[in-house]
């Protein structure tokens, strides 16, 4: 709840990706879209917009959701960020001065933003917290999540459902598969501080 420090630890998952623009085969083929705009008629090249989208997925171990209003502050000032930053981007390229990212959501919410709640395996404990976020970090990180982003629309409803679906699954199908998992990566991290520890001195 509050920088480098607080009572509870949870996991934002924020995904970012750009739709190509529709007509453009070298798009379609995974090339690169600036490059093609840069090759077309100036007029053709503004007409086409690449979409942006954000989505926020909020895993909290804690049932009561502790953290899901400061899961809303991070995700909004995340968001500033990226408007900043691709601002700062097109400033660069004159033929896409677009800064705004469209937030995706699971459901039909009319919320101008929204932070997606997702199904989460409960902590046992008032202190196993961090261990819950750094293993659901460290296992959707190596989820394939560009693929299903690829499987559907991009900023359709039911694609950012499938995402959520899918790694609320993963992480459920991991801890449960691993009821230990807590006291297993506490101890890997003991062994991970005293190995730098032993390259150091």
């Amino acid at each position: 709840r509050t920088p480098f420090g607080g009572s509870h630890w949870s996991l934002l998952l924020v995904i970012v990706w750009v739709v190509a623009p529709k007509g453009n085969d070298n798009d379609a083929h995974g090339g690169n879209s600036s490059f093609s705009k840069r090759n077309m008629p100036q007029e053709q090249a503004t007409a086409m917009t690449r979409q942006k989208n954000v989505a926020f997925f909020h895993f909290d171990s804690s049932s009561g959701g502790m953290n899901r209003e400061a899961a809303m502050v991070v995700a909004k000032k995340f968001h500033k960020v990226l408007i900043v930053g691709d601002g700062a981007a097109a400033a660069e390229e004159s033929n896409d001065n677009s800064t705004d990212f469209r937030i995706i959501t699971s459901s039909s919410s009319s919320a101008p933003f929204v932070v997606m709640e997702c199904r989460t395996p409960q902590q046992k404990n008032g202190y196993d917290c961090g261990l819950h976020t750094l293993a659901a970090a460290e296992f959707l990180s190596n989820l394939d999540i560009l693929a299903i982003l690829e499987s559907g629309s991009c900023s359709s409803l039911a694609t950012v459902n499938n995402v959520k679906a899918s790694c609320e699954e993963a992480v459920e199908e991991f801890m449960s598969s691993n009821p230990d998992f807590a006291m297993q990566l506490r101890r890997r991290i003991v062994n991970d501080i005293k190995e730098l520890v032993e390259k150091k001195s």
